[in-house]
């Protein structure tokens, strides 16, 4: 079941596809890029919003364009 928070979202010129879905064991979080990759969190989430506050915090400490990055102290697809 996808979720109704699943949007566009746009930061410094960057957008992605938040896509959040549930499955048997609970909500999952995902990032699809406008390059065609994506970016998958490894949580599995007990509401939408979980999955969406997670989302959230984690643009808010690191940056859109951080969490995308490839190399660094981040893994590029998975969190």
């Amino acid at each position: 079941m996808r979720s109704p928070l699943s949007q566009s979202f746009t930061q410094g010129g960057v957008t992605v596809q938040i896509e959040i879905h549930k499955s048997a064991d609970g909500w999952h979080l995902e990032l699809l890029h406008t390059d065609g990759g994506f970016t998958v969190w490894l949580s599995v989430f007990p509401t939408d919003t979980a999955a969406m506050a997670a989302f959230t915090i984690a643009v808010e400490l690191h940056g859109l364009a951080r969490l995308l990055a490839v190399g660094g102290e981040y893994l590029p697809t998975l969190h």
